[in-house]
């Protein structure tokens, strides 16, 4: 009995000995588990920048970066990239509604004054967070400011602001937009004693780093999110008209040096398996630098970050992420489950040359998007004079000559090859205007003679042929030739990033019914047509392919054209042409449900149906909205609109001076009839289905327009001859 209770005593004292060591080593390690997130924020930073910070490219050496659009709701500067970031949706903000104060006897009544409470247990709180509401009531993109705050607040994690952008008559604190909640309060920090005199930086005063590395150490791991404003480069922005390009560059190169050394100090602080460090800029870069963009470089660097590059679920690029990412990449790593936040979290792609790739992403990104707008705004004005020409040429009998005609069949040919054009030329590492156009040059007259080698009735359909399947590979290789084309799109602007665009689907949507013409001498097999409309529908949905909704419910109505078409012509049961509709529906349904289930990615097709499907009914409004709008605006002042309004009338003249001729081409030809008609009627489905549907008709009326004009100078020309 005394052995059994001595044995027991011996085990019972292993066991307390075991906890007490349990609960020491807990007690020891507890204040490091707790994760955070430091956001350092280096405004309007550039890549040429990089060169004076030896301790940031140390942190991308053993990090990750990437690019990220700054883009606000209305552009690229100002407080709404920072309420943005904090929204995870464009929202709107000013300066003047950004004002946040440490907490003091005289804010505490202005806040009480205003919203009915004291925030005592706050450090720092926003006075005019009723009017930045406001802003934002109407919001379109279904944004809340405040919402990052809130997510941490909610869980019971505190957030922290050290810094501002204050100059020495305005007061700037859009750095606490990144963090405050829906009340506009913030935890914890120091936003207005943190600047020191000094009569050698802009405005006479500077950032106080070592006050801000000291009150961080004070505030002893009580925050998950810090948030520090550097706020010097904002003050030399502001300050720039005061000085030359000597003393503006020399003051740069001291103002990033000394943020650079902060940088150093404050990674010497932290603890590297519990914390994320986030370098980054929400505003464009200055545009006084060389190559400043839009898109900006965004650092990542701690706990579980590979040397890599970043990528979303937003944009499906690495190298390039939104703004609105930031707030979901935050909560996940903090543990915060947040489901309102528009963007997705980064991601880190392990890649040994990270910085070289990246510089070299956003300067090629930031060539194609200054030539992108001057070269189709060339493309469609010199469609439209010249097609002006013919049209004035064809009013005149006795202007018309073998050569002349010859010579017209050319260059309407070259019109219709150039998206062709534009596609393969983006394959090639240019980034250099009179190169760029050097590289247009050889290729289209390349494709051109390639074209004539063949017989004159045949050269419309081989370049459909040719540009349908080009961007058909294009889309079973991730779409690497339109990320980089002038006709693809821009992830500046970000209203996509990628599957194809509207301009493609456009193309793509004029060469499927040319390249069908080809296959079909007369009469179309409508039950192929149905097979191969089907396929594009697939892959125009497919998040995996396309993700473009508007450009596959354009060529789902023509499906139901085609179906409806033959059976009233039939004069069939009205009961089987609702089955074989029901049956069409229920192939787009399985499209839709097969493809969610076998992509694991998040597109904006998905969550618009996941919303759908919740009933969120203000959301899909806002949408639609939103679209309409854009569609408007598009209309009344893009070159677009002004291609589709010139072109309507265009084809309206040939249609009334050339009735005879069109007349006789479309009834020879009926699979070129059939082509055509499909082909129009895309444009009039797209232009209400989508929310740049102005984009898609354009194109597609340009090339028909261009295209019937050929036709008719063929015939022309072959009359002629005979």
């Amino acid at each position: 009995m005394l052995e059994t209770l001595r044995k027991n005593f011996f085990i019972i004292l292993i066991i307390v000995i075991i906890l007490i060591i349990c609960e020491k080593s807990f007690s020891i390690y507890e204040p490091n588990e707790r994760k955070k997130v430091i956001m350092v924020i280096l405004n309007r930073l550039t890549f040429e920048d990089l060169k004076y910070m030896d301790n940031l490219n140390a942190l991308i050496k053993d990090g990750s970066i990437g690019i990220m659009n700054t883009k606000g709701l209305y552009g690229y500067k100002g407080a709404e990239s920072y309420a943005t970031i904090n929204a995870s949706g464009r929202v709107s903000a000013t300066y003047s509604y950004s004002k946040s104060y440490n907490l003091n006897n005289n804010i505490s009544k202005i806040y009480k004054r205003r919203l009915g409470i004291i925030p005592k247990e706050y450090q720092i709180i926003n006075t005019e967070i009723i009017k930045l509401t406001e802003l934002n009531n109407k919001n379109k993109f279904n944004a809340k400011i405040g919402a990052l705050g809130y997510a941490l607040h909610k869980k019971g994690l505190k957030t922290a602001v050290f810094g501002n952008s204050d100059t020495a008559d305005t007061i700037i604190r859009t750095n606490c937009l990144i963090a405050i909640d829906f009340r506009g309060l913030i935890d914890y920090g120091n936003v207005d004693n943190i600047l020191i005199k000094d009569d050698l930086y802009p405005y006479g005063i500077r950032t106080d780093y070592r006050k801000i590395l000291t009150e961080l150490k004070d505030l002893n791991n009580k925050a998950s999110l810090i948030i520090i404003e550097t706020g010097d480069l904002d003050r030399l922005y502001f300050y720039r008209d005061n000085l030359t390009d000597i003393m503006y560059s020399l003051h740069r190169e001291k103002i990033l040096k000394k943020a650079d050394e902060f940088i150093g100090d404050l990674v010497n602080s932290i603890d590297r398996n519990s914390t994320r460090l986030i370098i980054i800029s929400p505003n464009m870069g200055d545009d006084k630098i060389k190559n400043a963009s839009e898109l900006t470089p965004l650092i990542f660097w701690g706990d579980g970050i590979p040397k890599g590059v970043l990528f979303s679920k937003t944009t499906k690029r690495k190298g390039i992420v939104s703004n609105i990412d930031i707030a979901p990449s935050i909560t996940k790593y903090l543990g915060v489950n947040y489901k309102d936040f528009t963007g997705t979290d980064i991601e880190f792609k392990e890649h040994s040359d990270n910085l070289a790739f990246v510089k070299q992403l956003s300067y090629k990104i930031r060539f194609v998007s200054n030539i992108r707008k001057q070269s189709l705004k060339f493309y469609v004005i010199s469609e439209i004079i010249f097609i002006i020409i013919v049209i004035f040429i064809l009013l005149f009998k006795g202007l018309l000559t073998k050569k002349l005609l010859r010579i017209i069949q050319l260059i309407l040919m070259l019109i219709i090859i150039m998206p062709l054009v534009f596609l393969i030329v983006s394959s090639y590492n240019i980034m250099d205007t009179w190169k760029y156009i050097k590289y247009i040059s050889i290729i289209s007259f390349s494709i051109l003679i390639l074209v004539l080698a063949f017989n004159s009735k045949h050269r419309l359909q081989l370049v459909g042929v040719l540009t349908y399947i080009t961007i058909l590979v294009d889309l079973f290789t991730n779409c690497e030739l339109a990320k980089m084309s002038i006709i693809g799109y821009d992830p500046i602007i970000g209203a996509r990033y990628y599957g194809i665009g509207n301009e493609l689907v456009g193309i793509l949507i004029f060469s499927l019914f040319t390249a069908i013409a080809s296959i079909f001498k007369n009469k179309p097999n409508k039950l192929f047509i149905s097979v191969l409309l089907i396929f594009n529908i697939y892959l125009l949905i497919s998040s995996n392919y396309g993700a473009n909704l508007g450009g596959s419910l354009t060529l789902v109505l023509i499906l139901v054209y085609i179906i409806l078409n033959d059976f009233l012509k039939a004069k069939k049961n009205y009961f089987n042409i609702v089955k074989v509709l029901l049956m069409v529906l229920s192939i787009i349904s399985i499209i839709i449900v097969t493809d969610a289930i076998i992509s694991n990615n998040t597109t904006h097709i998905g969550s618009f149906l996941n919303r759908l499907l919740c009933r969120d009914i203000n959301y899909v409004y806002n949408i639609i909205l939103r679209k309409l709008l854009m569609n408007v605006k598009l209309f009344k002042v893009s070159i677009w609109g002004e291609s589709l309004r010139i072109n309507i009338m265009l084809f309206m003249i040939l249609l009334i001076t050339k009735k005879n001729i069109m007349k006789k081409i479309l009834i020879k030809n009926k699979n070129i009839a059939f082509g055509f008609k499909c082909s129009i009627l895309s444009a009039i489905f797209g232009l209400l289905l989508n929310d740049s549907g102005v984009v898609i008709a354009a194109l597609i009326l340009l090339l028909n327009v261009t295209a019937l004009t050929y036709l008719t100078i063929l015939q022309i020309y072959q009359n002629l001859r005979t």
